[in-house]
């Protein structure tokens, strides 16, 4: 957006007044429709009332969860009438909550032929006097209008070919990737292939034939994995707009415009150059009368110093010399003169 607004700066003023007004006169469309879409009342046209059909139990599945986990109580959410794309009356029902059987099932499911006869046919005998003839040709518009093929039907699955009932299990709509994840774990593992290859020597051995690893295999001190969100139809189709817009030749052409007309205006900076590093200087090596080394006892010792009065040098030598009383160690030089004690 900051390339955009750059460019569209350097723009012409008439130009940008232009692209200004279609903006406005966009914005304020788009809010007028809005707001009639909210202030109209709902639409009562097939296709509008089909699709609304099957992204109910999507709809209702969190509000019926919701009752059943604060209140502990099994929630059944009973609905029939003309349906556009069965031509006829439909029992839909939702219901939230199961049993206590080895194998939990939900109301319609613990006994279905009892609850065929006695709540769905029932049901049913009462909805074909709730409706016209003249409901039913209405439904049927649907048929004619040759729109059922854009209409999406995921979701909903019939319950009773006869009765063409409808019946959604809403443990399958909000929890679909739990769902998904413990029937992948329910299938036996898949067994790898063996195959005879030959190693290094020459000899011919058998590789695979065992279990190939499996992401739902959890060891026991680490957690399950987080199943993912599923995504609602808002966000399905918004990221199919998106790849839409991206795939748009026209959006891929605008794109290489702006990206040549910024390579023209910031052109790639020259790099610097490399810093020199400094080695620092290497001094010569101090040589000092102090760190001379010490004599050892036993050895012939020549001991010779500095001035020991004006301009006299001092010359002793321990090997033969019985004037030195003892031998001594070169030793820190005091007023520029050697210590030697001598007898």
């Amino acid at each position: 957006m900051a390339v955009a607004r750059e460019l569209f700066k350097e723009l012409p003023a008439e130009v940008c007044e232009e692209w200004r007004t279609k903006a406005r006169d966009a914005a304020s469309h788009n809010k007028v429709e809005y707001l009639n879409l909210l202030k109209a009342p709902p639409s009562k046209d097939p296709i509008d009332r089909q699709e609304c059909i099957n992204n109910l139990p999507a709809f209702v599945a969190p509000l019926l969860k919701g009752i059943h986990e604060r209140t502990g109580l099994h929630v059944f959410m009973f609905m029939g009438g003309v349906m556009p794309k069965q031509k006829g009356e439909l029992g839909t029902f939702l219901s939230w909550g199961k049993n206590f059987e080895p194998n939990p099932v939900t109301w319609p499911q613990w006994d279905e032929d009892r609850f065929k006869e006695n709540v769905q046919d029932f049901y049913i005998e009462y909805l074909r006097t709730a409706y016209s003839d003249e409901d039913r040709e209405r439904a049927k518009l649907l048929e004619s209008s040759g729109h059922t093929v854009g209409l999406s039907d995921s979701g909903l699955y019939t319950f009773d070919d006869e009765l063409k009932g409808v019946n959604q299990d809403l443990n399958k709509v909000s929890d679909s990737s739990s769902e998904d994840s413990e029937s992948e774990a329910e299938q036996p593992q898949r067994k790898r292939k063996c195959r005879v290859v030959a190693d290094d020597s020459g000899k011919r051995v058998t590789k695979g034939g065992k279990k190939s690893p499996d992401h739902n295999d959890v060891k026991d001190n680490q957690e399950p994995p987080t199943p993912l969100p599923k995504k609602s139809t808002y966000e399905i189709q918004r990221e199919a707009n998106i790849v839409a817009i991206a795939n748009d030749p026209r959006i891929k052409e605008i794109n290489a415009e702006l990206a040549q007309m910024h390579a023209e205006h910031h052109p790639p900076c020259a790099k610097p150059k490399p810093h020199v590093k400094y080695l620092g200087c290497v001094a010569p090596v101090r040589k000092s009368e102090r760190l001379a080394p010490t004599a050892v006892e036993g050895d012939d010792v020549v001991i010779t110093g500095g001035t020991t009065g004006d301009n006299e040098e001092t010359n002793a030598t321990s090997n033969g010399d019985t004037s030195c009383t003892s031998r001594v160690r070169y030793g820190p030089r005091d007023n520029d003169r050697w210590c030697c004690t001598f007898a």
